[in-house]
């Protein structure tokens, strides 16, 4: 089955250059729109629905009452050396200040039970040397996670499947709100951040906690929508 999966990624691979459109670095491991519909297995299925390119510009420009901003950010598999493990780096940014990124951090995934998994959080002792990472062709190639990174597990999530919903996951609540907002100036101390996964992209929710841990505001109760991008259609930003 991955043989044959692999076979037809490279294909639509071949395909695509042929035609002058070619596939970023940071999307390599990624499986085309169509071919992760077809993906049975569970963790597998789950592996590629968290990688990709995602965007919230088609939910700003058709729900404005949202009073969103346009935001992208870019998930690429980490440390592919490590087989029996998945990491990712996660690079959040405005479109117009790619090199000024809003968060920077490393996940890694672990499985807990079947279909339960734990989104680990590491950030990066040096994260201005990694700015815009993704854009290698073999991104922290010499990063050592004993000595570039910090493990915060006050930001890990739990993440379990959506009851009635096949191929649909979602984060629980943590019980308290004990996550820094690294690197924040102003009166945002934590947050907290949820969502829901699935084929289409994230369906973000966020709370912004001060110092006393009271609200300052949140997200709309819809919802940020980021919807998986592809880098096959001809208003796909390229930086």
């Amino acid at each position: 089955m991955r043989k044959l999966l692999y076979s037809m990624v490279s294909l639509l691979f071949i395909c695509s250059c042929s035609k002058g459109i070619v596939k970023p670095f940071y999307l390599q491991d990624v499986v085309e729109k169509e071919e992760l519909e077809k993906i049975e297995n569970k963790f597998e299925r789950f592996r590629q629905q968290v990688l990709g390119h995602f965007s919230n510009k088609e939910q700003v420009e058709n729900e404005p009452y949202m009073r969103e901003q346009v935001q992208e950010f870019i998930i690429t598999p980490v440390f592919k050396n490590r087989p029996s493990e998945f990491w990712v780096y996660l690079e959040f940014f405005s479109p117009g200040l790619i090199d000024r990124p809003l968060d920077q951090r490393i996940e890694q995934y672990v499985r807990i039970q079947r279909d339960t998994f734990r989104m680990e959080v590491y950030y990066l002792a040096e994260p201005e040397k990694y700015v815009n990472e993704w854009k290698k062709e073999l991104p922290f190639e010499n990063l050592s996670i004993k000595r570039d990174l910090i493990r915060d597990k006050n930001c890990d999530l739990l993440i379990v499947p959506t009851e009635g919903k096949r191929y649909h996951f979602k984060t629980l609540r943590p019980e308290n709100v004990i996550c820094d907002m690294k690197g924040s100036s102003g009166a945002t101390k934590y947050v907290d951040l949820s969502y829901d996964l699935s084929d289409r992209g994230y369906n973000m929710r966020f709370k912004f906690f001060d110092e006393n841990k009271q609200i300052l505001r949140e997200t709309h109760r819809n919802g940020i929508d980021f919807k998986r991008l592809d880098y096959r259609d001809k208003d796909y930003p390229r930086y």
